[in-house]
């Protein structure tokens, strides 16, 4: 029983790490960048896997999290996935020490309805160039993109993971301790 608790508590420490390589992101939507139709808005989501140090790295994923209502479908998806995009260009992220130094990467899905996900920063005095959505669906040509894209990798602004395992660790641990107790008050 005390291998099994001690397995358990090892595993409730490994998963307490935090994830590397995390990056998250926002772009406001501005209408003197968004061409066509402008919808306001903010695109918020998560860059995932990247290398904490590193040039031209591709991620294994990156999820949109928020966005204008009109673009729902895309909420939740992966750009980086075949499932619903099917092209990506250029693909490059660039970090150090755990921080963004830049991000050039597009995405599309062709057919009707047409989408297209750009992310570029504007770090290290990089031109960047404008991040969003574009979206059309045959008769109206809608974008929600702006020029300041924000990126951060403080895990404070997202809910970490690994709180769960610290908690299930203090539980199993507080376990080992009733039972030590029950045990010699019984003796």
């Amino acid at each position: 029983m005390k291998f099994v608790l001690a397995v358990i508590g090892l595993f409730c420490v490994a998963a307490t790490q935090a994830s590397a390589g995390t990056v998250f992101f926002s772009i406001t939507g501005d209408d003197a960048a968004s061409p066509g139709t402008f919808i306001p808005g903010t695109i918020t989501g998560r860059i995932l896997g990247l290398a904490d140090d590193g040039i031209n790295l591709s991620p294994s994923s990156i999820i949109i999290d928020t966005a204008p209502a009109i673009y729902s479908l895309i909420i939740g998806s992966d750009p980086m996935s075949n499932d619903f995009w099917t092209s990506r260009s250029p693909n490059g992220f660039g970090m150090s020490g755990g921080e963004l130094t830049y991000a050039n990467f597009g995405a599309s899905k062709n057919g009707l309805p047409i989408f297209a996900f750009v992310l570029h920063s504007n770090t290290n005095g990089d031109a960047g160039g404008a991040s969003g959505i574009q979206f059309n669906d045959g008769e109206v040509f809608r974008s929600t993109m702006g020029l300041n894209a924000t990126f951060s990798s403080d895990a404070a602004e997202a809910p970490e993971p690994a709180t769960f395992g610290i908690g299930l660790g203090m539980v199993g641990l507080g376990i080992l301790a009733r039972r030590r107790r029950s045990r010699q008050q019984s003796s």
